[in-house]
């Protein structure tokens, strides 16, 4: 009888070893999940914040005019709004330099998403550059959220 309760309390601990190992396993299996559905989500996010600024015109001085040489552009230490421009009124691709939001889902929180404008050259493409150029890089990074493990980082270049 006593060979018996040896097994039996064996079997309790096989038993319980077993379900601890599969709550774990389930444990993982949902971060895992949310991980990804973070990064959809930055994903979306970046894809239409670059989409948003890359819609808008070129540059200030190019808006109702056409530009033939770089040094009609705007100056590179002045990208960014322009005085009195605030979002959502922006109305060409660099007001958006050094722009930050925060977005907010129903699921996973938070995400910031901030902006970065700036000239590129030909050569280089997406390099930033000095000089002006008839090239901007958009770099938009998504970052913040506690299920994001990197800040998710895309860029596009518009050309005049």
């Amino acid at each position: 009888m006593g060979s018996q309760y040896i097994l039996i309390a064996g079997a309790m601990l096989i038993l319980s070893q077993t379900s601890l190992n599969v709550r774990s396993s389930m444990l993982q299996t949902k971060d895992v999940s949310y991980q990804n559905e973070a990064i959809m989500g930055a994903t979306a996010i970046a894809q239409s914040t670059l989409r948003e600024v890359a819609a808008k015109k070129f540059d200030q001085k190019s808006i109702g005019k056409k530009i033939t040489t770089v040094d009609s552009l705007s100056a590179v230490g002045s990208l960014g709004p322009e005085s009195g421009e605030a979002y959502p009124a922006f109305n060409d691709v660099d007001d958006y330099d050094g722009y930050i939001r925060t977005v907010s889902t129903d699921r996973l929180g938070d995400y910031t998403v901030a902006v970065n404008v700036h000239y590129t050259r030909k050569d280089s493409l997406g390099a930033l550059s000095g000089v002006r150029s008839f090239m901007k890089s958009i770099d938009v990074t998504v970052s913040g959220n506690p299920h994001l493990a990197t800040d998710l980082k895309m860029n596009t270049i518009v050309s005049y």
